[in-house]
């Protein structure tokens, strides 16, 4: 029986793929395994409400939109720069005399 590492209740899994993962990175490569009491339409699986998790995600996905925000914004600015663009090809040569090459 697989069980939770923080209180030792059976492990639930939504998808059996998922349990049968878990069982090889527990290096077993071969069992026996009983289905008798899996009732899958029967019973919901429980999802404990994880407030800190949204509020986190929540976050993250505010940081992600105002990094976005930011680059693009840095993007625009490079691309209305009036002054002339220097290709990366004479950057390199001044950068790396022929000397140096």
């Amino acid at each position: 029986m697989l069980v939770t590492s923080n209180n030792r209740r059976p492990r639930a899994f939504r998808n059996p793929v998922k349990a049968l993962e878990v069982i090889r990175e527990l290096g077993l490569q071969s069992g026996r395994f009983s289905l008798e009491a899996w009732r899958p339409d029967e019973v919901e699986i429980e999802r404990s409400s994880r407030p800190d998790r949204a509020a986190a995600m929540k976050q993250t996905h505010a940081n992600a939109a105002a990094y976005d925000k930011w680059l693009r914004e840095q993007v625009q600015a490079s691309i209305d720069d009036p002054r002339p663009s220097i290709e990366h090809e004479d950057v390199m040569k001044r950068l790396w005399p022929a000397s140096k090459r």
